[in-house]
């Protein structure tokens, strides 16, 4: 992308604070990347709370939004964890082919607390490609929203959900993160080294087997503070080995999956804290053998139609089981 229109942005508000365009300058296709049922922007918050945008161009180029929370209430106001969401509209549904090649994008999201990101990329692979990189706050989760006639041809309007502390009367917190163009993965992952205030977080995998080790890699780019940077699994600590990666600052970080379950990955660097989850799963001959199990127990239906019934979840069988039973009256 050596244009630097194409690094440039072209936005258009919609009066209430939301985008109806979203889109690269020299963009020969002209991709709206904000394009959903909801404006991009629109936000969600509990009564009591005055919430606002502020959008500017940095120097570099990148368009930066600024969301303001303020507790506008004569009470405290303590948020759950999706009370307070933030319409991301990436177009990340299918049309006919055409379009979906060079107005579509695939949408890769990562709600880590403060290393959170978004890496959409065009679905015909043609740069550019539009990030998403927080730079202060923390999200927490994301949702989406869907219109069940699209059924699965279309993921819907994803909601990034920020962790906003408790707000006394008058006070006020922000969250900002950059939208920026970028090439291919590896520029996009350039990109989060430089300008992240926290370190990269790169995951070698995320599921593993008893006996392994969980690794994850710490990138320190120039603008993460000098401190103390502690790594946690499960809330013990995290075997840490400083090297040198081309260049950057790399810590790489190492710990025994020992029992099957969730570990829980706690990063904290700068005064502020990244987050994410592995699994270990059951050895997988006793995997494999307890789902057998379940489903010569619970899905195997021995009436008068041999049937299989393709439920995983018991809060499904009952009606699975009802169904048959009705097919079993109208067939005598």
């Amino acid at each position: 992308m050596e244009n630097k229109k194409m690094r440039a942005f072209s936005y258009q508000e919609d009066g209430e604070g939301g985008l109806c365009f979203l889109g690269a300058e020299a963009d020969e296709f002209q991709m709206n990347w904000a394009e959903g049922h909801k404006s991009w922007g629109t936000i969600i918050c509990p009564q009591g709370i005055c919430a606002t945008v502020k959008r500017r161009l940095l120097p570099e180029g990148q368009l930066e939004e600024r969301y303001c929370f303020e507790n506008v209430s004569r009470f405290p106001i303590f948020f759950q964890k999706t009370e307070v969401g933030i319409y991301t509209t990436f177009p990340d549904d299918y049309e006919e082919p055409k379009r979906c090649l060079t107005e579509r994008c695939h949408t890769h999201i990562f709600c880590g607390g403060a290393g959170s990101y978004v890496m959409a990329l065009r679905m015909g692979g043609r740069p550019p490609h539009l990030g998403l990189l927080l730079t202060e706050g923390s999200l927490g989760a994301y949702s989406v929203e869907r219109n069940p006639q699209s059924e699965s041809n279309d993921r819907g309007d994803f909601i990034l959900h920020p962790q906003l502390p408790p707000l006394a009367p008058g006070e006020k917190t922000e969250i900002a993160w950059e939208l920026f163009w970028f090439e291919d993965r590896k520029e996009f992952e350039a990109y989060r080294i430089r300008r992240g205030q926290v370190p990269a977080l790169q995951m070698r995998q995320c599921v593993y087997f008893p006996g392994e080790t969980v690794e994850f890699d710490l990138l320190v780019g120039e603008n993460v503070r000098d401190g103390q940077l502690t790594a946690l699994c499960n809330d013990r600590p995290v075997q840490m080995q400083e090297e040198d990666r081309e260049g950057v600052r790399c810590i790489r970080c190492r710990y025994p999956a020992q029992e099957p379950g969730e570990y829980r990955i706690q990063i904290r660097a700068a005064g502020r804290e990244i987050q994410a989850l592995s699994y270990v799963s059951p050895d997988l001959h006793e995997l494999v053998r307890s789902r057998c199990r379940f489903i010569a127990r619970k899905q195997q239906y021995r009436g008068r139609i041999q049937a299989y019934q393709i439920f995983g979840r018991m809060e499904y069988l009952s009606g699975a089981k009802e169904q048959i039973r009705l097919l079993e009256l109208f067939h005598g």
